[in-house]
């Protein structure tokens, strides 16, 4: 597969078409797109709005192609929200059958492009709906920055975010009474109803990659639940008993296997 940058990708015969079916593919479950940003979805957004974002420089985008589709799509955006002026690494999608490693590749390619022009400000926004993104920003060095939580739709689904910045001045967050994150240092309160949440996410926490679509549990990644499980505790009271069960297990799962060998050594196998 090549990469190409957006340049290249309007150069495609029907490329805003075939993105449209990308993201559809990838979000698509029980024949419904789950995808949070439905714009994405169709060519009429790809054509228009991602066309003019290209051409004014406030998008960047790499994807794969294998000469008859896209396989997976990267982009840096420019944001200007209540984390201040940045770029966000988002709009993200790939086929399940794409070989390992391939967004992980993509995050690279735009997080070195972004460093390479000047980019001081990068934030990327992982869900709940399964570890890989999040695995992705800690191996490629981004700072976790707490969780935000978006409205429930209207169908009952709820849309959890792991923010990830590269503000390395600050440390991992680890929870602080009233706020749920900090990224770029900016404080997201935590009112009534993000403990709601909270209180439903201490329940269904999963160190499982992901459970399809829409997501049933709160997939986390194992390295990050003391952070979690310490926004919990700052603005509950109390952690998540069911990861801390889940790590123990993880523990014990680990120790077992260097105690059956320390056992073989002594005995003489």
């Amino acid at each position: 597969m090549k990469v190409l940058t957006e340049r290249q990708i309007v150069n495609v015969k029907g490329w805003e078409v075939k993105l449209a079916e990308l993201v559809r593919h990838c979000w698509t479950s029980n024949c419904r797109c789950y995808f949070p940003y439905q714009p994405l979805t169709t060519p009429e957004f790809w054509g228009d709005v991602v066309a003019k974002e290209w051409k004014e420089n406030k998008m960047f985008s790499w994807a794969c192609w294998d000469g008859e589709k896209f396989n997976a799509h990267f982009a840096l955006v420019e944001k200007h929200t209540a984390f201040g002026n940045y770029w966000e690494l988002g709009r993200v999608v790939s086929r399940t059958e794409n070989p390992k490693f391939t967004v992980m590749h993509l995050h690279k390619v735009a997080m070195d492009f972004g460093r390479s022009v000047g980019f001081t400000k990068i934030l990327a926004e992982a869900t709940q709906a399964h570890t890989a993104s999040q695995h992705i920003c800690l191996r490629n060095g981004m700072r976790f920055a707490g969780l935000g939580i978006l409205q429930k739709t209207e169908d009952g689904i709820y849309w959890d975010i792991l923010y990830f910045d590269t503000a390395d001045d600050y440390p991992f967050f680890s929870g602080r009474a009233g706020v749920i994150g900090n990224p770029f240092g900016v404080a997201i309160p935590c009112d009534e109803s993000k403990k709601e949440r909270l209180r439903q996410i201490s329940e269904i926490i999963s160190f499982e990659k992901e459970s399809g679509l829409p997501p049933k549990n709160f997939h986390l990644h194992t390295s990050l639940f003391d952070e979690v499980n310490g926004i919990l505790k700052c603005n509950l009271g109390k952690g998540s008993s069911i990861g801390e069960k889940l790590i123990r297990e993880e523990k014990r799962a680990v120790i077992n296997p260097l105690q059956g060998l320390f056992l073989a050594f002594e005995v003489g196998c």
